[in-house]
Order: C-alpha cells, then structure tokens, then sequence
C-alpha cells in the first residue's frame, strides 16, 4: 500500500526508513534455533518488497544483512551496530515512561534527555528518534499491561493534549538546533576523542576544510569541571544532569455462573478480555453464629479491587497496587513478553473467612460458579440507543459513595475543535463513555505524588523506574448473617491497566 502511493524516499516520498519486527531480539531466546530462522526469513521478506530504503530491526543484535540492527533505551551512546559499516541509530530514547495507577508521576528531566541526545551524537550516531515525542490517551479498554493508565502522556516534549512541556520541549528544540549547524561534519566528518581526566571528554569532528564541531562532556555526577579550549579562554561544563534553562442505574450481577469448578480460576482464561469483571460466586454453611457472626473475609487476590456481597447485600469494596508477578527494574514496554502469563484475578487464592478466635474457614476449594460481565455491558448501557429498554432514576442530587452504580448524563459539546478534558474529580473508580464511545478507565480517588522524586529531587547520573513487586491481600468485613451464606465476589483483574472501579450495584 505505502509503495503503491510513492511513499518512499526512492519514490521522491518522505519515508526514508523502513522497520520489519520490534524488540524480537529481547525474546528470542526463548524459542531456540526456530527463532533464529524466523529472523532471517523476515529479512528475506523484507528485502524481497524491494521499496529502494533501508531496512531496521530494533534491539535485534543479530540482524541479517543489509538489515541495519538499532537501539532502544534511555541511553545508546556505547551501542554500536553488528555491522562496522551500518551507520549508527537510536530508534527509541525513551523519553519518559508509564503511568501506573497509584504510583508517582514518572519524569525524566529535560537535562537528562538532552545530555542523553547530545552524547549519542557526540559518540557517533547518526538519528535519534523519540518514544514518545507527542503524548497520547488509551481510549477503551486498550490500556496496556501491566496497570497502565488511560492517560499516555509519557512525559513526552509534546503532553497528552498537544501541549508545550517546558522546559523540555523547548531546551530539546534548542539541542536539535545546535546539532543540525552540525550535520554534514557530524555524518561525513573525521572523530578524534580526548580524555581531559575527571570524566571530561573531548570529541571532535573535522569536516572536508578544516571545519569542526566539537562536544563536551562531563559524565561525573559529583563535581563540575573547567576545560581550556584556548590559551586565552575557558569554557565551563556544568555537572552531568544539571539544570537548564529553556524556552444511576443499578444493574450488575448476570445471574447464575456458567462454569463452575472447585478451585479459583484465573481471571482472564475466563474472560477472554471481553470485560475487565469477573464474578466469584459460592456458597457456605454456617452452623455456629457466634464464632462467624462478626467474620472477615479474607481474599488473596492479583487485582487491583475487589467488591464482596453476601446474601445479595454489598458488603464493601477494598484496594491495593500490589503487583502479583517480578519484573525488571526498566522492561521491553512494546514486546512485553511474559505479560500475558501474569495471572490476574482471584487465581488459587486462597479465600478463607476468618472467625472469632482467628478460626480460620478455608473457601478455596469450594464449588465455585464463575460469571463474566456486568448486566451494564450487556445490555449497553453506555450507548445512545441501548439495545434493551432500561429506566433511569432521576434525581436532584447525585448519590454519593455508591459503589457499583451507572451514572448518566447529557450536555453541551464546547464549541470549535480544541481537546476537551473531562474533569472526573467527584467519581471514584470507573469506565466512562460518550456518545457510545469508550474514553477509557479513570481513578481520579487514588491521589498520586505529583512528581517522580521519592524524597528531594536530584537528577544526576542515569535515569532509572523501579517497580514494586507484591502480591495485594484484600480484607473485608461482613456484615451480620446466619445460616446458609452466599459470596459473590467481583474480581477487577490486573492485566489491563486495572484503573476502572464500575458505578453498578447488584439487584442479584
């Protein structure tokens, strides 16, 4: 299709570049010499579309000739293609990161990114390329995993809406400037590099007459550094990583399960991701009320929330941001192998009550009945037209602390073409929709720190996420009953940017 439109730079089009796999390298290991041949046989393909560009393969060390194996990371300086001859490209700087739900918004200084870019063209490379430069929202339920939120802002030079985020935007435009003056000396030139101590490198690149361009380099975190250029001049090297300066509807439970087993499923084996709910419904004999008459339910869960009734009476809700499976410290976010063996849900449990005296009722075997999705999405709620007929209850005031419950209501579009924000401040824990269409999950309860600092700020040296690895233990208190018991238990699981607490309630 893009060659049929003269599309690519050998057919007088702008796409200069061409990409065949993403990050396969990262994983390849784990599928042996099949992995390999299936490496070569994408080159071959490519090369077989004959397009007149040149061919990439990213993170992939071992890419086929006339393949071009390129870097993705915070950092690529040190990288260096298998091919002597290819020329050398940073096809990803991850120029921030995630957002997830319940932890500090991650921020990579404009410094760092700057010093990331400069010193990647200062050991030889040739393109850089940024992840991401324009921020963006996961509309629907296309969130990524694990606990990825609605908004993709990603910290990027361009926000979520479009706009400037200074100083980065600026101080980067700023760098590219200074770079671009450089170009022809910089891709054609000679290098010579010269260590100056205390982590001070000189690099410099001669043009065809003499003309130069020159970087300078302070790696060390700890301690400024003043060059001499000149006998009668000084230049002065900030400290790596410095600053810069820049330019109500009730209706939930689908009725009786339709699979059943004595044991706690995973979540999505069930679900297929057709819904971010499940249901966990079984039943138990209580005999003696005065040891379970005041219980607490305990329930060992991979989600983010869980929300319990007993007898068709919602006992309450409970939250974590445990993580149910180690990661890396910073991981492969497109491949992203081994996220969808992370189980979610309440998988294996256990699932015990726990009465007076800590006499302890272990449910984890019973007979459980499982359901997926709530009444709401069934019936499409959410749509301008439902299919099924349902009644709405108006009211002049909005109940609050309702979990469980859809919320409806009609207004005004603002006029012209700008991005809009829907400010969901007074919701807790949701999916929201407009006009029928799904603008994604929101948690606006769950305060976040404000900025990516733990305790002060300090930017020096490489920039690094680190990722808790927990599993959440979910404890609720059940009211008063007797007799036969019934539980139902909603699971929000985790694989899909667990962030949307549903506004139902059961009728069940």
């Amino acid at each position: 299709m893009v060659k049929e439109a003269n599309l690519f730079a050998s057919q007088r089009g702008p796409i200069i570049l061409a990409q065949i796999e993403n990050e396969y390298g990262n994983i390849m290991w784990g599928y042996g010499d099949a992995g390999k041949s299936y490496i070569k046989w994408c080159a071959q393909m490519a090369v077989a579309q004959n397009i007149g560009v040149p061919w990439i393969m990213c993170q992939q060390y071992d890419a086929p000739q006339p393949m071009i194996n390129t870097c993705n990371g915070y950092y690529c300086d040190n990288f260096q293609p298998n091919n002597p001859k290819s020329p050398k490209m940073f096809t990803e700087n991850w120029i921030g990161w995630f957002q997830k739900w319940g932890e500090r918004v991650p921020h990579r200084s404009a410094e760092d990114s700057a010093f990331s870019v400069a010193r990647f063209f200062q050991n030889g490379g040739v393109l850089n390329n940024y992840y991401m430069y324009h921020g963006g929202t996961n509309f629907g339920r296309i969130a990524g995993g694990p606990y990825i939120t609605t908004s993709y802002d990603y910290n990027a030079p361009l926000d979520e809406y479009g706009n400037l985020n200074q100083p980065k935007w600026g101080h980067l435009k700023q760098l590219h400037a200074a770079i671009k003056l450089g170009e022809k000396i910089l891709t054609n030139g000679t290098r010579s590099d010269k260590y100056l101590g205390n982590a001070v490198t000189l690099t410099t690149y001669t043009g065809d007459g003499g003309a130069r361009f020159c970087f300078l380099s302070n790696t060390n975190k700890n301690a400024d550094a003043s060059v001499n250029l000149k006998q009668d001049g000084k230049y002065f090297l900030l400290l790596a990583n410095l600053g810069v300066g820049t330019e109500r509807k009730k209706d939930t439970l689908r009725g009786k399960g339709n699979v059943d087993a004595n044991q706690l499923l995973e979540q999505k084996e069930l679900t297929l991701d057709a819904s971010d709910y499940l249901w966990y419904m079984t039943s138990v004999d209580i005999n003696d009320t005065s040891i379970w008459s005041n219980a607490t339910l305990c329930v060992d869960t991979m989600g983010h929330t869980l929300h319990a009734y007993v007898n068709r009476r919602y006992a309450g809700y409970k939250f974590s941001h445990g993580e149910a499976s180690s990661l890396p410290p910073w991981g492969f976010q497109i491949t992203a192998q081994g996220f969808d063996k992370i189980k979610t849900g309440i998988a294996g449990g256990p699932v015990q009550l726990i009465g007076k005296n800590n006499v302890t009722m272990d449910l984890s075997t019973n007979l459980w009945s499982y359901k997926i999705g709530l009444n709401g999405e069934r019936k499409r709620l959410y749509d301008l037209q439902p299919q099924i007929s349902v009644s709405w209850h108006a009211n002049s005031s909005y109940p609050i602390s309702k979990p469980m419950t859809w919320y409806k209501a009609d207004f005004e579009a603002p006029y012209g073409t700008n991005p809009v924000v829907v400010d969901l401040q007074g919701l807790g824990k949701g999916h929201a929709w407009v006009n029928g269409h799904s603008i994604g999950r929101y948690w606006p309860s769950w305060i976040t720190a404000s900025n990516g600092c733990k305790d002060t700020c300090d930017y020096r040296g490489k920039y690094a996420e680190t990722l808790k690895t927990f599993p959440s233990k979910q404890s609720q208190q059940n009211p008063s009953e007797t007799q036969r018991e019934s539980v139902a238990l909603l699971s929000r699981g985790s694989w899909e940017a667990i962030d949307s607490r549903s506004r139902d309630r059961s009728n069940a």
